[in-house]
Order: structure tokens, then sequence, then C-alpha cells
């Protein structure tokens, strides 16, 4: 605990938790991001599936925010990317 902040705990590698929680908030990802991720699962044969987009996405070595983002659909069938756009309204399309 810091004795000039009692609620903000200082982790050893001196990244204070609160700074960690409020870059996290931040860092949603942008549409940009997350088709450069997932696009290839939109070539197969057949709709893409939440979790074909996630095994492509980890692949893909996609950040950890894209990552919680597509984890946050519904578990059903995506004929067309613009359909996750519907499942994740306000996704910004490029830099926030």
């Amino acid at each position: 605990m810091s004795t000039l902040y009692p609620n903000v705990r200082v982790r050893y590698n001196g990244v204070r938790e609160h700074d960690e929680a409020r870059t996290t908030l931040m860092s949603r990802p942008t549409r940009m991001q997350i088709i450069e991720c997932v696009a290839m699962e939109f070539t197969q044969a057949g709709p893409a599936t939440k979790q074909g987009l996630l095994e492509r996405a980890r692949s893909a070595g996609a950040p950890v925010a894209v990552i919680s983002t597509l984890e946050q659909l519904p578990a059903r069938r995506f004929s067309d990317i613009r359909q996750l756009w519907e499942e994740l309204p306000g996704i910004p399309i490029g830099t926030p």
C-alpha cells in the first residue's frame, strides 16, 4: 500500500494497479484491429463462429483487448464480418 494513497497498491514493478486498470479500459480495440486478426475466418467455407473467431485471433497473435472483445460475442454464426458490429456496438472504426 502507498502511504500517500492508501487505496492504491503499488506492485513490485512500480506500476500502480489503478493505472493498469485505467490503461485496460482505455485500450479498447478498433474495428480495424479486429478485422486484421479475424478476416481470414470469413474466407473459409461457411459462416464464422465465435469459437472460430477466437481461435483465429489467438493464432494471429491478437492483443488481449481484441480477444476480450471477441469473448463478448454471443455463441452464434456470423456470415459476414459486419454482423460483428451489430453485436459489438460502439467499437470505433479506426484510432479513437
